[in-house]
């Protein structure tokens, strides 16, 4: 991004600052300052205002002899070769003993007979680089264009600040995070606000909806557009120098259409393209639509059959305005990142041009747009009056309001900032900052979109405040008792009963498409992450839950032969507001045991899919007794509308266990699919972050086995009925179950113990028997 002096004083005053302090600013500011230019050192020696009085054809040769008045009274010839030399034209002249960019010294002398007495220089021969001028440019003498009495300026010594070439240039590296630093206007803010100098940022554009504009319903390619009309009227000022030079020091090549030059202007001020088309041009109404060519889908605007532009490229010519156009149709706009890869294929264009169009902003942004059109075409005399600017398409990125402890920021940082220290930070960027004591409530700036959590505010407070001034303290490090990590343990042991049992560990993408994530998103977790510029569609936002990653990994694995495949991951969720959660996920399609030798197989069931969790509560010391298994209120069409369940341990929802709906799974082309998603974080707060010990049995334990026929009353009932309060008894776990004969049977593996002598089998008996009882109350049959 670049920056120019005079551009900055045309706004704030920085006459008394000095370009070391403002390149320290930005460095400071975390705009890294990559070139310096100062265009004022490059040129010496006497360089004036001239006018060609006459020019007159050398014969044999492509030269001119051109009689150049460089004083009021006084005329001096000159031999040019430029295409462009001509009688009226207004010129640099750079005399005897001049030094210019290029590296020549001025002096007369003779060429083809004819003596000349000094130079007639284009833009390149005093500093510019010869890649921003066109090749019609790179042939020809600059002609300088002033909105002012050109005669009385005839011998000025200052032409190159009137043109404006006298400048000092910033180029910035911008960091990803800043996409409003495209904006001039931007780094402007930036500057006044360092140095502490007011800066009048209001606008007065209003904007409302309507469409006047056509397209497509439900066109996601196209985040937010706005249109404004514009009343044009006569005026006698021409586009001047300065303008031009201004943006050829922003390494944009001019064109010989001026809105096309003033529609630069305006991106490069505000950060924001626009289309400005002359209306009385257009034959029927505009449309935007995706356009398919040979090189791919490319967005463009119609009028009718006609290609008024292509996005990226500009306006065509026959429909760009100029200084004789009555109505104006101004028109920006914001497109998806993920289609606009797909455009930039289409037209080959990959610059800074397109990059305007699809980078993250707020639509507030158009309002600035607008008003910089105005003021540029108030600066020309043109602006007759203008509609308010409609937007066509809803708004896009909007900052809320973040809270912020005061403490937490110190922690981090090793600091004691204080409100007082905090809030002068923001003085002239737009930032409201309210609040007292621990807490901060920051309102960001409008025009950024980057400031929506607590930790990009600690960021903003870190570089207005000065990397360098951040003290650095050593950490506090005290000798204490450092506890075992009981977490890592847990998913250890989980991880190895789940490899113990064929299960293999995956790792899946963080990302998915928008679509996928929200589907999924069973855990109904709020503020998801979006990525600015996602690469592709199927990467843009981070998973809310494993379920999605998990399906595309077992169809994958299917479709290229792995039919019985039994996966997990642990992996963890995250949102904007702080919350990062570990999560489970396992899933299984085929047979979960698949032995050919011996003909032997058992299929994957949402039973043994049970098993698998009863035993991971096991893992985490929390007795499966009090797991309980609910049916989903609203599973979905992807979700088996009756072998699904959200999985309760103490009142609390961990995850959920689930068959994907046949019609779902037939779409994937697998067998089966059985899934489990567990949240580990929320199994870890049921523990209450402390395990108790329980002394281990110096006895030996005895297990038996009570195999039932499922029937009207459900698993999780027969556990809560049939085990509840039995005397010595340990733990109950799924052992088998059992299909055939139009029947299930379950088998269940039952431990008895004492801590405080061995058991008696007539101890244990009685204990069967009140099982055994129970069963025959309820009516279940034992098999």
């Amino acid at each position: 991004m670049i920056i120019t002096r005079r551009w900055i004083q045309g706004y704030i005053d920085i006459s008394k600052i000095s370009n070391e302090e403002i390149s320290k600013a930005f460095n400071s500011l975390g705009f890294e300052v990559d070139e310096f230019l100062d265009y004022s050192k490059k040129n010496s020696g006497p360089i004036v205002l001239g006018k060609i009085n006459k020019a007159t054809k050398i014969e044999g040769t492509s030269l001119n002899l051109c009689e150049v008045q460089i004083e009021k009274n006084k005329v001096l010839n000159i031999v040019c070769g430029a295409t462009n030399a001509r009688e009226g034209i207004y010129v640099i002249a750079a005399l005897n003993g001049a030094k210019i960019a290029n590296g020549l010294t001025i002096a007369d002398r003779e060429i083809r007979g004819n003596k000349s007495f000094g130079m007639l220089c284009s833009v390149t021969e005093v500093g510019m680089n010869t890649s921003i001028l066109s090749e019609k440019e790179n042939d020809e003498i600059f002609e300088i264009v002033l909105n002012e009495d050109m005669d009385k300026l005839i011998g000025s010594k200052d032409v190159l600040d009137l043109i404006g070439l006298n400048d000092q240039i910033w180029n910035l590296d911008l960091t990803v995070n800043r996409s409003d630093g495209y904006s001039s206007f931007q780094i402007l803010k930036e500057v006044a606000n360092y140095f502490n100098i007011g800066l009048d940022n209001k606008f007065e554009i209003k904007t409302e909806n309507k469409d006047s504009l056509i397209i497509p319903k439900n066109a996601k390619w196209i985040n937010v557009i706005s249109t404004q009309d514009i009343k044009l009227k006569k005026t006698n000022k021409k586009y001047s120098s300065n303008r031009n030079i201004w943006l050829k020091h922003n390494e944009v090549k001019t064109s010989e259409f001026e809105f096309a030059n003033i529609a630069n202007e305006v991106a490069i001020s505000s950060g924001q393209p626009i289309l400005i088309i002359d209306k009385n041009k257009i034959e029927s109404k505009l449309e935007l639509k995706v356009v398919k060519t040979d090189r791919g889908d490319s967005i463009q605007l119609l009028d009718g059959k006609s290609i008024v532009s292509i996005i990226g490229k500009g306006v065509e010519s026959h429909y760009l305005p100029n200084f004789d156009s009555s109505e104006l149709i101004a028109i920006t706009l914001n497109i998806s990142p993920v289609f606009a890869r797909v455009h930039q294929k289409a037209v080959n264009q990959y610059g800074v041009e397109i990059q305007r169009y699809i980078r993250p902003m707020s639509n507030f942004i158009f309002e600035k747009t607008h008003t910089y059109l105005k003021k540029i075409l108030i600066d020309l005399d043109l602006f007759e009056s203008a509609s308010k600017v409609y937007l066509v398409n809803s708004p896009l990125l909007v900052n809320s309001k973040v809270e912020v402890s005061l403490k937490q920021i110190n922690r981090l940082l090793g600091n004691e900032l204080t409100q007082e220290m905090i809030k002068p930070l923001f003085k002239h960027l737009g930032t409201s900052i309210t609040g007292s004591g621990d807490q901060l409530i920051i309102e960001p700036d409008k025009y950024r979109v980057n400031l929506g959590n607590f930790t990009n505010v600690v960021q903003e407070i870190v570089r207005l405040y000065g990397y360098g001034n951040i003290v650095s303290k050593p950490p506090l490090i005290e000798s204490q008792f450092q506890s075992k990590n009981l977490e890592q343990q847990q998913i250890d042991a989980t991880f190895n009963y789940l490899k113990f049992n064929g299960f293999q560990n995956i790792k899946t993408y963080s990302l998915n498409e928008k679509q996928k994530v929200d589907e999924w998103n069973l855990f109904d977790i709020k503020n998801p992450i979006d990525l600015m510029m996602p690469l592709s569609s199927q990467r843009e936002r981070y998973k809310l839950s494993l379920f999605s990653t998990m399906i595309e990994a077992l169809e994958f694995n299917y479709k290229n032969g792995n039919t019985n495949m039994r996966a997990f991951e642990f992996a963890q969720v995250y949102n904007k507001v702080g919350l990062i959660n570990t999560h489970l996920s396992i899933g299984i399609s085929g047979n979960v045991f698949d032995n050919k030798s011996y003909n032997l197989s058992l299929k994957s069931s949402f039973g043994y899919m049970k098993g698998v969790v009863e035993t991971i509560m096991s893992q985490y010391n929390l007795n499966p007794m009090f797991t309980f298994f609910e049916p989903m209120d609203n599973p979905g069409d992807k979700i088996h509308p009756y072998l699904n369940a959200k999985i309760i341990q103490s009142g609390k929802l961990i995850g959920f266990i689930l068959k994907l709906d046949p019609k779902y799974n037939q779409k994937l082309k697998t067998d089966p699919i059985f899934l489990i998603e567990l949240n580990i974080s929320a199994l870890e707060e049921i523990q209450s972050g402390s395990i108790k010990l329980k002394p281990i049995s110096k006895f030996q334990a005895t297990t038996r086995n009570i195999t039932y026929i499922a029937s009207d009353i459900s698993y999780l009932e027969v556990l809560k009925t049939m085990f509840n309060n039995v005397p010595n008894l340990k733990s109950t776990s799924l052992a088998d179950i059992y299909e055939g004969n139009n029947e299930v049977a379950i088998t269940l593996k039952i431990e008895f113990n004492s801590d405080l002598k061995q058991l008696s089998d007539d101890e244990i008996n009685s204990s069967m028997k009140l099982i055994l009882d129970r069963f025959k109350k309820e009516k279940v049959e034992i098999k």
